[in-house]
């Protein structure tokens, strides 16, 4: 017997799997889609409707702008690496 589930329920669910996933694997950018689900369903709750564009909208922004601060929050001096010497010299 299936439940209704509301939108925000939806989204805190996959929300916790991509989470769960990204704990399982180490794959960065996981972490930055569970945030982006995680604000839509916040939004979805505060608001009690789902209006699909708006609810797109805000995952594409914060889970972009949490990829960048993360990356730029946990990068380190080891992942750019300079060649010291090119191929092409001769």
């Amino acid at each position: 017997m299936m439940s209704n589930l509301q939108p925000y329920e939806v989204a805190l669910i996959l929300g916790a799997v991509i989470l769960a996933l990204e704990m399982i694997t180490g794959v960065f950018i996981c972490l930055s889609l569970a945030i982006g689900l995680f604000s839509v369903a916040l939004t979805e709750f505060l608001s009690d409707t789902f209006y699909l564009e708006r609810d797109v909208l805000i995952f594409a922004v914060v889970a972009m702008a949490a990829f960048i601060g993360l990356r730029l929050t946990f990068r380190s001096k080891g992942d750019v690496k300079i060649a010291s010497k090119d191929v092409n010299d001769y």
